[in-house]
């Protein structure tokens, strides 16, 4: 479905339009989240539900992706790369935790919009950050005024 969206728009690169629907369904993520938190001492109820959706989620795509026979991916359950499973494993839980804190945020009652805002600006300057320092990611000038400019429209927005 992906690619055949994307063949139709060449001009757009496929990371583009999988980032743009993962927002998309990432801003109904929130609506549903502040729904249910919306009643009072509901947030850690919706965190557990929530991680084991997230956990479900995986489980059933790993299913299908290896017993549906006209969807089997090669080798997808293959766990001979103990590195790779050392790191999915410390961005499941460091997600998990970040989730928790995100979730809590959101039974605040703070603007989305706000929390949202917050989020992406520390977010991209700590991406930033890790990029120059751990996989050696250019630094410039237009970066950092670029993060700069990210950082004082926060200040201005929150």
């Amino acid at each position: 479905m992906f690619l055949t969206l994307h063949n139709n728009f060449k001009f757009v690169p496929l990371y583009f339009i999988t980032i743009v629907l993962g927002t998309i369904l990432f801003v109904f993520g929130q609506y549903f989240l502040r729904v249910a938190v919306n009643k009072k001492d509901t947030f850690l109820q919706t965190w557990i539900i929530f991680t084991f959706i997230m956990g479900f989620t995986g489980l059933i795509s790993g299913i299908i992706l290896n017993y549906v026979p006209y969807i089997k991916s090669k080798n997808m359950l293959n766990f001979e790369n103990k590195e790779m499973i050392l790191y999915a494993t410390f961005a499941g839980l460091v997600f998990a935790f970040g989730n928790f804190f995100w979730i809590y945020t959101i039974s605040t009652k703070e603007s989305l919009g706000g929390i949202r805002v917050i989020m992406a600006g520390v977010e991209t300057f700590l991406l930033f950050l890790l990029g120059y320092l751990l996989f050696s990611e250019k630094f410039t000038f237009t970066k950092l005024i670029g993060i700069l400019l990210i950082l004082m429209g926060i200040y201005i927005v929150v």
